[in-house]
């Protein structure tokens, strides 16, 4: 048969990856030209964050930091990686 080898360092979880509800740990962020927004945002390393709610059609993702609703983009999410909480 088959025998797959996945490489531990392919497979990374982003925001894109969470079901509403799912709390999670910024880990990095990917895109360095999104770091610098993401920032101004309020989202840090090592910050918990709640998924709130997808919008439909590839729309906007709503997360919870704190006390904070933060609206953005799905190509914003996907540089943001995060370990599961």
């Amino acid at each position: 048969m088959f025998k797959i080898s996945l490489n531990k360092q392919t497979l990374k979880t982003t925001i894109l990856d969470l079901k509403v509800g799912q709390n999670a740990i910024i880990r990095q962020f990917v895109d360095h030209e999104a770091t610098c927004k993401l920032l101004c945002m309020g989202l840090v390393p090592n910050a918990r964050v709640e998924l709130v709610r997808k919008a439909p059609f590839g729309g906007a993702l709503y997360i919870r930091m704190e006390h904070h609703l933060i609206a953005m983009r799905e190509s914003e999410a996907a540089s943001v990686e995060i370990e599961l909480a």
